[in-house]
């Protein structure tokens, strides 16, 4: 009876665990409802967006000028712990606001997004390679982008997405905006171990800050000095 009884646990268990598999395999490819959404009204903020989104990994903020403030968090997570993450974020929140309406984006022409993405493709990837392959780093693809929320992103399937308006930056900010993705590459987060990283090989590559750049004191001071000065900049 006892070894009947052990057979049926474990037959249980191993069930459970494709049930589980199935269930959020139909939840992220089947299931109707992939994104539910809430709207928190902010005193100063404005309405902040709450959503819960299938096949989501981690919390994160949008701020637009056109949708406004986001919250994106996995599917399972309540809209509680959503808030709470918004809550615990809010100061950043209102500076990247304010920062918006002193520098506001321009509106640009379908012929100056046109050539900019032909002058990006002509040397974006190149650079990549560049500097990719002197510290060896393995990447799958690379993208040209063309939007208004982030300069570069790095995929789970390692990929490289460039936003075509890193080509009306400063050099020294677009080998920072590369280096922090192929950093992406090796720790798909913001860690101290990613900042180490990133900042040995802004060591390494720029020696110092460009005389244009105001040196910022900090952990790690290329890292936070270059991120402030590229926050004086919007894609267009």
């Amino acid at each position: 009876i006892l070894f009947n009884h052990k057979r049926i646990l474990r037959f249980w268990r191993f069930l459970s665990h494709i049930m589980k598999k199935q269930y959020l395999w139909l939840l992220k490819k089947w299931s109707v409802v992939k994104i539910l959404e809430k709207t928190y009204a902010d005193a100063v903020v404005g309405n902040v967006t709450l959503r819960r989104k299938a096949g989501v990994r981690r919390f994160s903020i949008r701020v637009s000028e056109r949708t406004g403030v986001s919250v994106t968090v996995p599917y399972m997570v309540s809209f509680e712990r959503a808030l709470e993450f918004f809550l615990s974020n809010r100061e950043w929140v209102l500076k990247t606001i304010s920062r918006q309406r002193e520098h506001p984006g321009r509106e640009v022409s379908a012929e100056e997004i046109a050539a900019l993405r032909q002058k990006a493709a002509s040397y974006l990837p190149e650079r990549l390679a560049q500097l990719g392959h002197k510290y060896g780093f393995t990447w799958n693809r690379v993208f040209l982008k063309h939007n208004r929320t982030n300069w570069g992103s790095c995929s789970r399937g390692n990929n490289i997405n460039l936003n075509i308006s890193l080509m009306e930056l400063p050099q020294a900010l677009i080998d920072y905006v590369i280096l922090h993705e192929l950093c992406h590459l090796v720790h798909h987060n913001h860690s101290q171990e990613f900042h180490r990283l990133l900042e040995s090989l802004l060591t390494d590559h720029l020696g110092g800050l460009p005389s244009d750049i105001p040196y910022r004191d900090a952990q790690f001071p290329l890292d936070h000095s270059l991120s402030r000065a590229r926050r004086q900049y919007r894609p267009v």
